[in-house]
């Protein structure tokens, strides 16, 4: 696949946006036709669209429109035709018939404004899923964005997201300890870099102000690459963390 990372800095005023929400970004993204195969299957959550998406994918993920740092995402699985399970954080619910599904799940959201969005079944770590985070930023105005590093987050146990981490560590060690088996790992995170900059570069023709942006990349047990969301303040304690370990010790 090959990119353009050419992106136009300049973007018709008819077509900004001053929204950050998770569903504003989705869209601008999905407005590029390079990115599409990249981005998981995503849509305001109703009634309809989550029993369409759970026929479709069996698996889906709710989230917080406005949501950070994995703050209430709940996982829906169809386990059997009339059972379901919910998950949110290590906590797991299994519930008989849609309805009592939907009850507990407006019960759980509190009437905010959600998402619901195919899940990626994330390749994994001794059973634990792992994805990416990829952070483009630029020094200012007049400089070229650039990759300006990434890691991988290891799920704690008993949780389907990688917000609560149990480890932080290098992407290539990550993907070496992974279940997956790529042909090659240098030109895997080669395109994982140029999707990041596809997107950031986009991303911020309609966000011009925007000097830093955090990628959350998930790899599926192909080595597909998804974009699961864009994030504006991405947490930089990570890359301290792990400068702090390649130290030599003292």
């Amino acid at each position: 696949m090959r990119f353009v990372l050419f992106v136009m800095n300049k973007v018709d005023n008819k077509q900004r946006t001053r929204s950050e929400s998770k569903w504003a970004k989705y869209q601008i993204l999905k407005s590029l036709p390079d990115l599409i195969p990249y981005l998981p299957a995503t849509q305001r959550f109703t009634r309809r669209n989550l029993w369409q998406f759970i026929a479709k994918y069996g698996t889906v993920m709710l989230k917080p429109t406005l949501g950070h740092s994995g703050y209430g995402i709940i996982q829906v699985s169809r386990l059997e035709k009339y059972r379901y399970a919910l998950q949110k954080e290590d906590r797991k619910i299994i519930l008989d018939g849609k309805q009592a599904v939907y009850e507990q799940i407006d019960k759980m959201i509190l009437d905010q404004s959600y998402l619901v969005q195919q899940r990626i079944p994330l390749a994994q770590i001794e059973k634990r899923p792992f994805d990416i985070r990829v952070v483009v930023s630029r020094a200012n105005k007049d400089t070229a964005r650039k990759i300006k590093g990434m890691f991988a987050k290891v799920a704690e146990e008993g949780y389907v997201i990688t917000n609560v981490a149990s480890q932080v560590i290098p992407v290539k060690q990550a993907i070496e300890s992974s279940n997956l088996k790529p042909d090659s790992i240098q030109k895997l995170i080669r395109k994982i870099e140029l999707v990041c900059l596809v997107a950031a570069r986009y991303l911020c023709s309609f966000y011009p102000s925007q000097n830093m942006i955090g990628l959350d990349i998930g790899l599926d047990r192909d080595a597909q690459v998804w974009i699961i969301e864009a994030n504006f303040k991405p947490s930089m304690k990570p890359f301290l963390l792990l400068k702090r370990r390649s130290e030599p010790q003292k």
